[in-house]
């Protein structure tokens, strides 16, 4: 009986073996369950990660892009500032040349009084004296409206300005 006893008692040992190894087995199987799972999150936040850092990079390009664009318009608006003043100047000296070839432009007016003779003579010296040349070509059509010329309607005088630039 003893070793019937022992046998007995192998079986019911190895049998608690086996349901050990079973739980084990259990417990394997949960916990790499656990782990795929811990594995498909961490490479979701990972692509999450790369997405996000790749929006902050291209978020950086586009500011950096915008604040080139700024500097290159502030550079442009500078340099034509630049350019206005310069040209100022320079309409100050066509102002002052222009003043000799004013009265060839009043003496052809008057002479011919001819309003389209006029503005042909303004059309040419307009590319020369840019918009002196619209100013002067108003004030004219405003003095002759003025002096009565009844024969000069004045929705014929147009004052258009010729944009050369």
């Amino acid at each position: 009986m003893a070793v019937e006893g022992m046998i007995e008692q192998m079986k019911a040992e190895f049998s608690e073996s086996m349901e050990f190894i079973a739980a084990l087995c259990s417990a394997s199987t949960a916990m790499g369950d656990v782990l795929a799972s811990f594995n498909h999150e961490l490479e979701k936040i990972s692509a999450q990660n790369f997405s996000l850092r790749r929006a902050i990079r291209e978020s950086y390009a586009r500011d950096r892009a915008r604040d080139q664009t700024i500097e290159t318009l502030t550079t442009k608006i500078t340099e034509l500032q630049r350019r206005r003043m310069k040209c100022q100047e320079s309409h100050k000296s066509e102002t002052r040349q222009c003043q000799c070839h004013i009265n060839k432009i009043l003496a052809v007016m008057f002479s011919k009084q001819n309003w389209t003779s006029f503005n042909k003579v303004c059309n040419s010296w307009h590319l020369i004296y840019g918009n002196l040349i619209f100013i002067l070509r108003c004030d004219v059509r405003d003095m002759l409206v003025q002096a009565g010329q009844n024969h000069i309607h004045p929705m014929n005088m147009s004052c258009q300005c010729l944009d050369t630039t």
